[in-house]
């Protein structure tokens, strides 16, 4: 996930400005798996400019999903509905 999505120019540009990301070692930190309820590696745990967490997601993500899931948080959807209904309204909206 690192080299194909988060070194990216166009992700690594759009994390710095309003969404920023943490990966945990859960062997180093512990305390951190237990305040989040991980349960498996790897989990994208996304947080706003003021470390408040937005968004958790278990497992790989690909960075078609991951774009879509950071215009979901930069454009402040999460305000007004789910991301399942985001993603419904997005794939409504591109006809698939």
């Amino acid at each position: 996930m690192d080299r194909d999505v988060l070194e990216t120019k166009e992700i690594r540009e759009e994390l710095g400005r309003s969404v920023a990301y943490f990966r945990v070692n859960g062997d180093t930190a512990p305390h951190i798996v237990r305040e989040n309820n991980l349960v498996g590696y790897p989990t994208t745990i996304l947080l706003d400019e003021t470390g408040k967490k937005l968004i958790q997601i278990p497992g790989l993500i690909g960075k078609k999903d991951f774009k879509t899931v950071l215009a979901y948080l930069t454009g402040k959807h999460y305000k007004k509905m789910p991301l399942i209904d985001y993603l419904k309204k997005k794939d409504a909206g591109s006809g698939g």
